[in-house]
């Protein structure tokens, strides 16, 4: 029984069985893979908590007969400070889809899995969602080769080149005026 080991970020998690997570991570070296997390699901596992979406996660994996069975994982970091704001985890969950929708399984991508991790982390200081948005968007066309015959003046039109390329709709991540003490009523 031959394990691996791999950094990867999780970008969703699914119940599987009863007690089960099937996961979907994204590593530089395996690229985007599925995985099984054996009773994952059940309340008194220990490690149940550390399959949440936007956890960098060491995991530690073997073949199985369908699928890859995780079989330790450490955690890295949570980055948990993306949830005290409504906009920067609304654009992390906005930049996963865009993992998802334009990474094929099995397919290693470092550059762009550096790309996330530091988006993530810039995400999680709290730094200007518009900035770290431009940023990932100019960076991502570099990756994937995409060159415009003029320069994005725009969100808007970043959106339209990677919805072009990825050719799934992406519409602009909802924002909220988090200026105000209760945004939502």
């Amino acid at each position: 029984m031959k394990q691996k080991q791999c950094q990867a970020i999780i970008l969703h998690n699914k119940l599987f069985f009863e007690s089960d997570k099937r996961l979907e991570c994204f590593s530089p070296t395996l690229g985007k893979f599925t995985c099984l997390a054996k009773s994952a699901a059940k309340k008194a596992s220990k490690t149940g908590k550390s399959y949440h979406p936007l956890s960098l996660v060491n995991l530690h994996l073997f073949q199985g007969r369908s699928f890859l069975i995780v079989t330790q994982c450490d955690i890295i970091t949570h980055f948990n400070t993306i949830h005290s704001s409504f906009n920067h985890l609304h654009y992390a969950l906005f930049f996963i889809s865009i993992i998802q929708k334009s990474v094929d399984y099995n397919q290693p991508n470092s550059s762009l899995f550096t790309l996330f991790l530091n988006t993530l982390k810039d995400l999680n200081s709290l730094l200007p969602v518009s900035h770290v948005a431009l940023t990932f968007y100019e960076h991502y066309l570099k990756i994937e080769g995409i060159h415009p015959e003029a320069p994005p003046q725009n969100e808007n039109h970043y959106l339209k080149l990677i919805r072009d390329y990825v050719g799934y709709p992406l519409p602009k991540p909802l924002q909220l005026d988090e200026s105000m003490p209760y945004p939502v009523k």
